[in-house]
């Protein structure tokens, strides 16, 4: 088998036009250009971004609207405008989620296409680099529409005063541009999350890893809890590590076979209220040998409360008893703060099981036959839905006994999937009695 993952090494940098503008994708690569406009003082950055439709390949990752802000900006110039300009700076997607973190860089005045025919100066024209910063995870990217997070390297900057506006501060116009590595298609296949949608502040936390890919992967322990995963806050806009492993020893690589799927327990002391998510940090195995450059995966973010909700998901039969053949009605409600997903092709297809007691068990009655593909319903915060058994049919009707309803949801993530551990809830039993 080929080795499908090679180091990335740096990339040739260029500027987009109409001649170079192709499909950079058959390299594995894709390329990033992005217009912006937006203020730039001597102390601060914020230039909102778009796509240059021509060249552009990169929204799903950076979409129209998100932002490059800098809060540590400096410009510093002689009398005739010469100088230099460096800060830490940030891009934001519109969610708020910070998808590059690193350094501009670069000349104010200069004019780097000067000849005999155009002047060597050229006032308040900033060109530079925007450099990614070094982490935990080394030099990365986080991909919005995976959470995951791939090499990168530098883009070029370059920035021109927009000499008709009229605001009360500078406004400038310009160009990010370079090239950026397409992810491997295996890593869509590894998933992490929280074994359940929220924990309380004293609960133990588990972290679950699907390998849902061709290979193996291999993560190294020694991170959250000496753990092979990262548990981290919210801190504004940054995303802090906590519970640091005190094990003084060299890390164990840790191995996930094609297809499995694994709990990691954290073992977790009383934890600071607030919102969280987990990292993962691997590498593809081939033969045991690590063949990809690590890899950084993210689970959606959960929340850590000092109490266990109030509020929770209800299901229950209208009444407590019903006649044979009498129509039976079923509410769901979605008394929690989030959206959550219920899969159909239950019994009646519907979203739920319903049970009859056999004895010590519960039995699933009215499978559904329909040959549909199975789909997920989405019941939002505060949301309730009423169906309605018509218990006429001989062949589907409640029998008189003792039922129950039975529900497994998830929470939704913002695409509307499932996330985390499915979660499974009950009715109050009701009963159907022969008509006297």
């Amino acid at each position: 088998m080929k080795r499908l993952f090679s180091a990335i090494g740096w990339f040739a940098l260029l500027n987009c036009s109409l001649v170079i503008c192709g499909n950079a994708q058959n390299s594995n690569l894709m390329m990033l250009s992005k217009n912006f406009t937006g203020s730039i003082t001597r102390t601060s950055v914020e230039l909102k971004l778009s796509a240059n439709d021509l060249c552009d390949q990169s929204q799903g990752l950076i979409p129209d609207g998100s932002t490059l802000v800098s809060q540590t900006f400096s410009i510093n110039t002689d009398n005739g405008g010469l100088g230099t300009f460096q800060g830490t700076a940030s891009v934001i997607i519109p969610d708020g989620r910070i998808i590059l973190q690193g350094s501009l860089r670069g000349t104010v005045g200069v004019n780097t296409r000067c000849g005999a025919s155009q002047s060597c100066r050229l006032p308040w024209h900033l060109e530079g680099l925007f450099e990614t910063s070094s982490s935990s995870f080394g030099r990365s990217i986080s991909r919005s529409t995976t959470n995951v997070t791939v090499p990168l390297m530098m883009l070029n900057f370059s920035a021109d005063l927009n000499q008709l506006s009229t605001a009360a501060v500078p406004i400038f116009q310009g160009r990010l541009d370079g090239l950026i590595p397409t992810l491997p298609a295996s890593v869509a296949k590894i998933s992490l999350a929280a074994g359940k949608p929220s924990y309380t502040a004293n609960e133990a936390i588990t972290a679950v890893i699907n390998n849902s890919s061709e290979m193996a992967i291999q993560a190294f322990d020694l991170k959250s809890f000496c753990s092979i995963v990262q548990l981290q806050i919210q801190n504004g806009n940054q995303w802090d590590e906590v519970g640091s492993c005190t094990l003084k020893r060299l890390s164990f690589p840790i191995n996930i076979s094609s297809g499995q799927r694994m709990d990691v327990p954290l073992a977790t002391s009383q934890m600071t209220p607030g919102t969280y998510r987990l990292a993962l940090t691997f590498r593809f195995l081939e033969n045991n040998t690590p063949i990809s450059e690590p890899l950084v995966i993210f689970s959606p973010s959960f929340p850590i409360t000092t109490q266990p909700p109030s509020n929770t998901v209800i299901v229950k039969a209208e009444r407590e008893a019903y006649q044979d053949r009498e129509p039976v009605v079923i509410k769901v409600a979605n008394e929690m703060n989030q959206t959550i997903v219920a899969a159909d092709h239950k019994s009646y297809c519907s979203i739920l099981y319903v049970q009859k007691q056999d004895g010590a068990s519960w039995v699933n009655v009215a499978p559904c036959l329909l040959l549909t593909q199975t789909r997920l319903v989405k019941i939002n915060p505060g949301e309730e839905i009423f169906m309605k058994i018509a218990n006429e049919d001989a062949s589907s009707r409640l029998l008189p006994g003792t039922y129950r309803l039975e529900l497994t949801y998830s929470a939704a993530d913002g695409a509307g999937l499932p996330m985390g551990n499915p979660l499974t809830v009950q009715s109050a039993t009701f009963t159907v009695a022969s008509k006297q």
